[in-house]
């Protein structure tokens, strides 16, 4: 249903109308995300499925993307897209593999929680960048967390370092679906980079801003450990702190916001 030589690539179908008030506040922000992506080298493209009512409005609104579209008077096109993927309400982003399987329909809470699509494609993965969505999962589950500045090549190290640690705790709990089950419990792993999101949970937790900087944080436990202060940040030294962490081994401090406790008047 879509072309051919989009096969190669990611897509995002979008579904929406310039006569849409919440689908008009969107688009630049998709925009914006959509030209991140593929700056960082990602072969990722969007195509316009309108619901406009007439040909006007639609050319209108096509104006100002930079993306491909369905044309105007494809509509029995437009309208199969829209069962095929089941689009009950625009906008509605529809984020697709190559192989055109369905990533998933929230494709526009995606990009209003990560703007600068640092976890593009959104699939389910072992290490993710800790973005506002991701740190208030913090609450529940504890995390291995590698604070970067946030340049390319620092997020690749720190993909590189974590993710063998990621893969040897997943291969320990085979039954674990990151899509359906619950993360109590289950340990997390994500670099943060040098942004607000970071900045709160340092300050809750009682972290200097140090960089690069290894962590086990456990809300739910009310604790945290860091990597000692020197130690170089390597494959087998990550390995040896989550090893560590998971076996009650590494020393450990209170994190003081959690363990506040209300005086009674």
């Amino acid at each position: 249903m879509l072309h051919e030589e989009l096969r190669h690539c990611y897509k995002g179908v979008y579904f929406s109308a310039h006569w849409c008030p919440p689908c008009k506040a969107f688009t630049p922000q998709l925009i914006d995300t959509y030209q991140r992506i593929r700056e960082r080298g990602h072969d990722f493209e969007v195509i316009f499925v309108s619901s406009d009512r007439s040909e006007e409005s639609y050319k209108t609104y096509t104006d100002t993307m930079p993306w491909l579209r369905i044309p105007f008077a494809q509509e029995e096109r437009r309208q199969k897209l829209a069962r095929a993927l089941d689009v009950q309400a625009i906008p509605t982003l529809v984020i697709l593999d190559p192989r055109d399987n369905i990533i998933t329909l929230e494709g526009r809470t995606e990009v209003l929680e990560d703007p600068e699509g640092l976890n593009f494609p959104w699939t389910s993965r072992l290490v993710n960048i800790l973005t506002e969505k991701y740190a208030t999962s913090l609450h529940d589950a504890p995390a291995i967390i590698l604070f970067v500045e946030g340049e390319d090549c620092e997020i690749q190290f720190g993909e590189s370092v974590l993710m063998p640690a990621a893969e040897m705790y997943r291969r320990d709990r085979p039954d674990y679906d990151p899509n359906y089950d619950d993360p109590d419990d289950t340990l997390q792993f994500y670099i943060a980079l040098d942004c607000e999101t970071s900045d709160i949970l340092r300050e809750f937790v009682g972290l200097d801003d140090a960089v690069p900087l290894l962590t086990a944080i456990d809300i739910p436990r009310g604790v945290y450990a860091v990597m000692e202060d020197g130690a170089e940040i390597t494959v087998d030294s990550v390995q040896q702190f989550v090893d560590g962490y998971r076996n009650d081994k590494l020393p450990t401090n209170k994190i003081a916001a959690v363990h506040k406790t209300v005086k009674p008047e």
